[in-house]
């Protein structure tokens, strides 16, 4: 038995469609912009619930429209690298 000394576990991520989760970066975003409404939504339901600040700027941005969706997701992630 290992003591916890007082401290919580670990918080587990787990999408509520039992989905694998994803490092989210401009890249995703971008392709969830341009994707469809639903593959937006989903990108925006299945941000981090601790900034909520981004997730309701994402779910405000789809909504706005596709160049709405990207200026977000270049805000958000930073813009993707060019190689």
């Amino acid at each position: 038995m290992n003591p916890s000394w007082g401290l919580a576990d670990e918080p587990k991520e787990e999408r509520p469609d039992g989905g694998p989760i994803e490092m989210k970066n401009v890249f995703e975003c971008l392709k969830a912009c341009n994707a469809s409404i639903e593959e937006a939504e989903d990108f925006c339901r299945n941000l981090p619930d601790d900034n909520k600040k981004r997730k309701a700027l994402c779910w405000s941005a789809i909504y706005a429209g596709k160049a709405a969706c990207q200026v977000f997701c270049r805000a958000e992630f930073g813009p993707p690298i060019r190689h």
